[in-house]
């Protein structure tokens, strides 16, 4: 998967977090992507049906895993999901179709 730079305006975000060791990383990300899809409904102020990973490193073998959408508002977060505000920056997007589990090449498992 190759991705592409590019600069990114602030975004507001609202999903669920987990914490994330790189040597398990297939094991610890994909539930925090199924809880999202199956609470997403409760999520209010969806900008897009658009859903995003956020990676913030914590040291060179865990980071904090955000599996979330953007949102207008960051009022009335569902329970068990969390907030944040992504600043404007420069990212690597990458594009994956199907199920973040089925590929082999995902970024976090590349």
């Amino acid at each position: 998967m190759k991705p592409v730079i590019e600069e990114i305006p602030e975004m507001k975000i609202i999903g669920v977090k987990g914490k994330c060791n790189m040597a398990t990383t297939m094991e610890d990300i994909p539930p925090l992507w199924k809880k999202l899809m199956e609470d997403q409904a409760e999520i209010k102020n969806k900008v897009s049906q658009c859903n995003y990973g956020v990676y913030t490193m914590i040291d060179k073998q865990n980071c904090w895993a955000v599996a979330a959408f953007q949102v207008s508002d960051v009022k009335d977060i569902p329970d068990g999901m969390v907030s944040d505000i992504v600043p404007a920056m420069k990212v690597a997007k990458f594009t994956h179709k199907g199920t973040l589990w089925t590929s082999s090449k995902t970024p976090m498992g590349a």
